[in-house]
């Protein structure tokens, strides 16, 4: 997963965007998103048609940057996560 860091302010944010919310300038780099914290960890039992039956939406953070991953696993908050993508977006697992 990539995201979006200025390189006139270093403003970080998630979503493409033609020019950064913080200062306007339109040079990105776009580094990719390997990594974070857990902020909150929640179980889905009605899932999306091809996805498992039960799995944890996940609310991560890496720098000033918040994404959603899935998880198979419950993820404490705080604990470290590693980033990983498949067909149907975001996956995360216990860096541990």
């Amino acid at each position: 997963m990539q995201y979006n860091k200025c390189r006139s302010c270093k403003g970080e944010f998630l979503v493409k965007r033609d020019f950064c919310p913080f200062c306007h300038s339109s040079d990105f780099d776009q580094p990719d998103l390997n990594g974070g914290v857990v902020l909150y960890s929640v179980k889905l039992v009605a899932t999306p048609e091809n996805f498992p039956d039960e799995y944890y939406v996940v609310m991560g953070k890496f720098s000033n940057v918040v994404f959603f991953c899935r998880s198979e696993n419950y993820l404490r908050p705080g604990s470290e996560i590693t980033i990983m993508e498949d067909q149907n977006g975001p996956v995360c697992t216990s860096s541990i």
